[in-house]
């Protein structure tokens, strides 16, 4: 009886002490792998801090060349700091991807901890209680009787009940890291979802990057590296240019269209978003200082925003993709170039013009912040620009006619009433 009361009270000392053992060794390896984590995560992070300045050197460069005179020397200059700038993104794109993925695994490896630290504490708490349950049948006059020594037996009683409350802790302990892991797992959703919103990013940046690199090479395949070539190609286009103007302002201007206040939001409602995500207005509706000179009414029927070749180009509500089209594919230079027509829910659509790609297909249902296109210089544009008309929805449609500036040839783009052209900053955020 005494060597088998020694022998459970022996076991049950081993299997506590074990738990801690087991515990202890565990931290101080996953310590081990949590700062080799950590260093790699401080590094991504110090690396995509002196990408930002890198970026913004390149920026700058590029926008610096863009406000000089226009030459096709500054032109690929500035397509060439944009390149820079947009590599610059990317390579910040992927590092903080490395890094989403390094924190994903760092938490990963905190929820795999938790749930190993419960296993050993529910299996410490078990094999204790099977112990007590054993120490538990031998009564103190049993225990008395096998040592002759009542104070054996007293330390015994003493040890059951810090037994006791070692498994209580261990319980209350295995509440308190389900909280942890509980928590660690939302972090690590959120950390996935990050990631994808990275990747997505990613994909936009390579396809800005691919879409400069294009221009590039177009431009100087049409000027043919030549400065002399390049001013005679805008004389022309301009002259071309005013003449079509001309021709759809005369046009629109016979077009009847009633408003039915009614149809569409109010003025300074803010009824649609911004379409671009870093916003730069370059010149208002209507007449302005530029107005006069550059358009065959004298007005400005849109609004501009700088934006450079490749820029993301957002819906600025929900609607529908109506029309879209290319009128370089016709007459190189003389309208919108790239284009699009949405018509929103709210009863105003838009025209986004001047874009160097489109990104949906007509038909096609858009959500506010969607990416429609990417901005460029196509068209008629004197710099890369987004241009945005904005109408009531029933007043505009795209429309194939032929051009007297363009002889021989059909050009489809959105028209309306000239009484139809709104501010579309009248309509936007504040």
């Amino acid at each position: 009886m005494k060597c088998d009361i020694k022998y459970r009270f022996f076991l049950l000392i081993v299997i506590i002490f074990s738990q801690f053992s087991n515990i202890n060794v565990s931290s101080i390896y996953a310590e081990d792998s949590a700062r080799d984590l950590q260093q790699k995560i401080d590094e991504r992070t110090s690396l995509i801090k002196k990408l930002d300045e890198e970026i913004k050197t390149y920026a700058d460069l590029a926008d610096k060349s863009s406000r000089e005179a226009l030459t096709l020397n500054n032109y690929i200059k500035t397509l060439d700091n944009q390149v820079k700038s947009t590599s610059a993104d990317i390579r910040k794109s992927q590092n903080s991807i490395d890094k989403t993925s390094l924190q994903i695994k760092q938490i990963s490896n905190e929820i795999t901890g938790s749930e190993e630290k419960i296993a050993r504490l529910r299996s410490g708490i078990k094999e204790s209680v099977i112990n007590q349950y054993k120490l538990d049948k031998v009564s103190v006059i049993e225990n008395f009787l096998a040592e002759k020594n009542i104070m054996a037996s007293i330390k015994e009683i003493e040890f059951l009940k810090i037994v006791q409350q070692n498994i209580q802790n261990s319980i209350t302990e295995i509440f308190q890291i389900k909280k942890i892991l509980e928590k660690d797992k939302t972090s690590e959703q959120i950390r996935k979802e990050d990631l994808e919103i990275e990747k997505e990013k990613l994909k936009t940046k390579q396809t800005s990057l691919n879409i400069v690199k294009d221009e590039q090479k177009k431009e100087l395949i049409i000027t043919k590296n030549q400065e002399s070539n390049f001013k005679n190609i805008l004389a022309e286009r301009k002259k071309q240019k005013e003449a079509f103007e001309k021709e759809m302002f005369d046009y629109e201007k016979k077009l009847k269209y009633v408003l039915n206040p009614s149809s569409i939001p109010k003025s300074g409602s803010s009824a649609l978003a911004w379409p671009l995500e870093v916003v730069r207005i370059t010149q208002r509706f209507g007449i302005t200082n530029a107005s006069k000179r550059l358009y065959a009414s004298g007005s400005h029927n849109g609004a501009d925003f700088g934006a450079k070749i490749g820029t993301p180009v957002l819906s600025m509500g929900d609607g529908i993709l109506v029309a879209q089209g290319d009128t370089d594919a016709s007459c190189r230079g003389v309208s919108f170039g790239k284009w699009i027509l949405i018509k929103y829910n709210n009863g105003l659509a838009s025209t986004y013009g001047h874009l160097s790609k489109l990104n949906l297909q007509t038909g096609a249902t858009v959500k506010s912040g969607d990416i429609v296109g990417f901005s460029g210089n196509t068209g008629y544009s004197t710099g890369p620009h987004l241009h945005v008309s904005m109408y009531p929805a029933d007043a505009v449609n795209a429309i194939a006619r032929p051009s007297a500036s363009c002889p021989g040839v059909d050009l489809t783009m959105p028209i309306a009433a000239v009484n139809a052209y709104l501010d579309p900053l009248a309509y936007m955020p504040k």
